[in-house]
């Protein structure tokens, strides 16, 4: 690989173009082996910052790979790519597959990925943004749920990180990405299916994980009742809460729901009519669980989306997705 360096382009610019140049041409093929930083510098006058800029470049455009005792080599000749992203999400539920398959779909028209899950784990969330970050040009990221996690989001230097779904206070404004805000999406999209809903005595909301994900529903939950004056009450555990007739509930978890759903027909109780219900997050089974569950979830597939453009665009907006209440026969 030869490199003639000439005016109006910076220098490590042209260094990284070389390599590419040199790749088209079948000069440069997978596994072969680039000058070390220190030749690089020795043979063309160079600073060192100025070849680690440009490796770094090519490392995050997939291009080249680097390996103790083996240094810089070619690791990807589908130059056309040119951003490599990291998506860290939490677990694999049903609504992630849907945002997930979103997202896949959408980025693979103009980047690499790969995927990893920290399940809430504070030592994985924290290897992967420290250790995986600099090898990608993105990171689109779920967060995790426990307490630290404000402090362990610093460690996120890059700053081509997207934070998707949720975050606690303070941290939506400093980082882009599509987020829900669960208070005002509780709020209204309880509101928009007031009408249903007064037809109940009451209202329950029921929840077995306390987060401020959940902290949020619940201020939604009974702003939303205390403007319609309606009877409400938050329960923590689905085992002692009681199912009465002409009472609706707002069930925030998927177990929790499994278990409420079978209770109900033991009791012989006809949703929509004895008793409603409302369970949180869309999936394509819950059109079909009881004749069609209503729920208030978020667009996945939207969220997928809107993050893929933005990453395709370099644009660091910060973005509320689009949430509200899909109703069918269980209110």
């Amino acid at each position: 690989m030869k490199i003639v360096f000439r005016g109006g382009k910076p220098k490590y610019k042209q260094i990284s173009d070389s390599v590419i140049e040199a790749i088209h041409k079948g000069h440069l093929k997978m596994d072969d082996v680039l000058p070390s930083v220190n030749e690089m510098c020795k043979k063309y006058s160079l600073s060192r910052d100025t070849v680690i800029k440009s490796y770094n470049e090519l490392k995050n455009k997939g291009v080249i790979t680097s390996a103790p005792g083996k240094g810089y080599y070619i690791s990807g000749t589908a130059t056309h790519i040119k951003r490599k992203v990291l998506i860290i999400l939490d677990e694999l539920s049903d609504y992630k597959q849907i945002l997930l398959k979103s997202l896949t779909e959408n980025l693979s028209r103009f980047s690499s990925f790969e995927i990893v899950f920290h399940h809430h784990n504070r030592e994985l969330f924290r290897r992967f943004i420290t250790e995986n970050s600099p090898n990608y040009s993105y990171l689109v990221v779920v967060l995790p749920l426990y307490d630290e996690v404000k402090q362990d989001v610093k460690l996120l230097k890059s700053k081509n990180v997207f934070i998707i779904d949720h975050a606690p206070g303070g941290i939506m404004g400093k980082y882009p990405g599509v987020y829900q805000d669960y208070k005002n999406d509780v709020f209204n999209a309880l509101k928009s299916g007031t009408e249903a809903i007064k037809k109940y005595d009451r209202f329950v909301l029921v929840h077995s994980k306390y987060s401020y994900i959940v902290d949020g529903m619940i201020r939604g939950f009974r702003e939303f009742c205390n403007s319609k004056n309606i009877q409400k009450e938050v329960m923590d555990n689905i085992n002692t809460c009681p199912i009465q007739k002409n009472t609706l509930y707002l069930i925030l978890d998927n177990d929790d729901l499994i278990f409420f759903v079978k209770k109900i027909k033991k009791e012989k109780l006809t949703l929509g009519k004895d008793i409603g219900l409302i369970s949180y997050n869309e999936t394509p089974l819950k059109e079909i669980i009881a004749n069609g569950l209503s729920t208030i979830s978020t667009d996945f597939n939207e969220m997928g989306r809107l993050v893929s453009e933005m990453i395709k665009n370099n644009d660091h907006s910060v973005v509320l997705n689009k949430s509200g209440l899909n109703t069918r026969d269980s209110i």
